[in-house]
């Protein structure tokens, strides 16, 4: 059978499982066609001649060891934990970084900035930890480690690791990580590297919280990808798997406790994997509710309002830019806020699509011709470092930043000609045309009860970007009527109490800043509007997706 085929008929075969109510199990109504099954055993053939065929690129010609059976006493200590009260953490899995904080209920000030950077050996960062996984023949390395490691092999890492969640939450559990990336023999699956980033993250916030007096199973909420309303269904899927795994992390986090900075041998983080999936029972009583990001990130910004406020929420990831509208207003406990209904936009553009546009720059600055050896070589490790060098561009050095190159080379790039690329132009034209249509939902009557006025929150690493930032504060018009854009700031109060490297990324640790308020301050979010009346929306709690 040919291999486009096959995989038509195995991705069929996937969209027909439904997924149980805990996010760990698939059942498959009806039966498997023979073409099906015919299809499952080609796709098999060539994921075995893939790993036989694998080369690796800088390091020496000698084959991968064969698969070891290992067998690997799961930890139960969180068993033997007590309950905690008044301490909520918050974990932001994210597509380039992942970040944490610490929320004391009991202060009106109470978030506490967790360095999870610092603990794992960033050099750059001490807040957010990268979000990688490399594979060596006898390990796995996670965050900075992964990084060096990439870079100094010139090989590929698993990035961008959140986004195999939101966007293949159907397929993570059969498809493989490609051979370039895992030259081990274990055909670990998308899930399997998520699963492993996430318990080494929820180590990191471990030792983090026994840092700060707190339990190492402090409650933990977790941050959720913008999805339109269109995916409420992939929302609940993408809610369920999240919660799922991330019980699971804090077993393997216990496991391999102390041992994740020298990297998890693989035949133990294989078997650890597969004994793992096999609990049933989980420390599940531990990971609390998943919160969009959009509405965690802004809620400095809500705390602010004193007025009947349109709110429009542009969070500027690593992968996508999250667009949202909510209505914010006085209440008798605080400001309210309710969602406006079918506004959730997502544009699959975002800090990737700055990183292209920084290569292309600095490969036409290099002199590197397209086709050329020098070209090739640049290429591939401009696409390792290219975060690195964003940030500095960003929050640096915007007037100039030197990029050396492998051969002793350098070329040196600034923020204004980085706004001047066609890709950079081409990402802010779209992200404005995708916030006139999220606001384009609002009826010209609700827009004009609003005085045609709407404030926008910026957050993300990505917003950084001066032609971003500018662009967001220009007039638009939506629906025939003039909407006049402001940018405002969502720093909180307590802010500038803190240390000034805090301060510096804050945009990036919003989320978290947001997902550690009191429950009961989040529990003001009210039922997505479909009109605008003169009353104060209902104080209830919605699910975090709803159809």
């Amino acid at each position: 059978m040919e291999s486009d085929r096959a995989a038509e008929l195995i991705e069929s075969l996937c969209d027909r499982l439904e997924p149980s109510s805990d996010g760990l199990r698939y059942s498959l109504p009806g039966t498997v066609s023979r073409r099906e099954h015919e299809a499952l055993r080609t796709a098999i053939g060539l994921l075995l001649r893939a790993q036989s065929d694998v080369s690796v690129v800088d390091e020496p010609a000698v084959a991968p060891a064969p698969p070891v059976e290992t067998n690997v006493a799961l930890s139960e200590a969180w068993r033997e934990s007590e309950p905690v009260e008044d301490l909520i953490a918050c974990l932001d899995f994210g597509t380039a970084f992942s970040k944490a904080g610490l929320g004391d209920l009991k202060k009106a000030d109470g978030f506490i900035e967790l360095a999870l950077g610092k603990l794992a050996g960033e050099t750059e960062e001490i807040y957010p930890v990268s979000s990688s996984l490399f594979f060596e023949n006898g390990r796995v390395l996670f965050g900075p480690q992964a990084v060096t490691r990439s870079l100094l092999t010139n090989r590929p890492r698993l990035d961008s690791i959140k986004r195999y969640i939101s966007e293949m939450v159907q397929q993570v559990d059969y498809t493989v990580i490609p051979p370039e990336i895992n030259i081990t023999p274990y055909a670990f699956s998308l899930r399997d590297g998520v699963l492993l980033f996430l318990a080494y993250l929820t180590d990191l916030l471990g030792q983090a919280l026994e840092a700060e007096g707190a339990s190492r199973y402090t409650p933990r909420r977790y941050t959720l990808p913008g999805l339109e309303a269109k995916q409420a269904q992939r929302g609940a899927e993408v809610d369920g798997l999240m919660k799922a795994l991330l019980a699971q992390a804090q077993v393997l986090a216990d496991t391999f406790q102390g041992r994740w900075s020298e990297g998890v041998p693989v035949a133990e983080a294989w078997a650890a994997l597969r004994t793992v999936e096999q609990l049933k029972e989980l420390p599940s009583g531990i990971i609390s509710d998943g919160l969009p990001e959009a509405l965690a990130a802004a809620q400095s910004a809500i705390d602010k309002t004193t007025n009947r406020t349109l709110m429009l929420v542009v969070d500027v990831g690593a992968g996508t830019s999250d667009v949202g509208a909510f209505v914010v207003q006085p209440g008798r406990d605080g400001p309210v806020v309710a969602p406006v209904a079918g506004t959730m936009k997502v544009l699959r553009k975002a800090g990737d699509r700055i990183d292209e546009a920084l290569i292309d720059l600095i490969l036409t600055k290099a002199g590197a011709v397209p086709g050329s050896q020098t070209h090739t070589i640049y290429l591939n490790e401009l696409r390792l470092k290219v975060r690195q060098i964003k940030r500095e561009l960003l929050t640096v050095t915007p007037e100039g930043t030197l990029v050396l190159l492998s051969d002793d080379g350098s070329v040196d790039v600034t923020q204004a000609e980085l706004e001047q690329n066609t890709k950079v132009t081409a990402f802010v034209r779209d992200l404005k045309k995708t916030m006139a249509d999220s606001l384009a939902q609002l009826s010209e009557e609700a827009l004009r009860s609003l005085n045609g006025r709407c404030r926008v929150v910026l957050t993300g690493g990505g917003s950084r970007l001066g032609a971003l930032r500018d662009a967001c504060g220009d007039a638009l018009t939506v629906n025939g009527l003039g909407i006049s854009l402001s940018v405002i700031d969502a720093d909180p109060e307590w802010l500038s109490a803190r240390p000034q490297d805090f301060v510096d990324v804050f945009d990036q640790m919003a989320v978290v800043a947001g997902g550690c308020l009191d429950p009961e301050d989040f529990a003001r979010v009210a039922r997505p509007m479909t009109s605008f009346g003169a009353g104060a929306p209902q104080r209830v709690i919605e699910p975090s997706y709803k159809a």
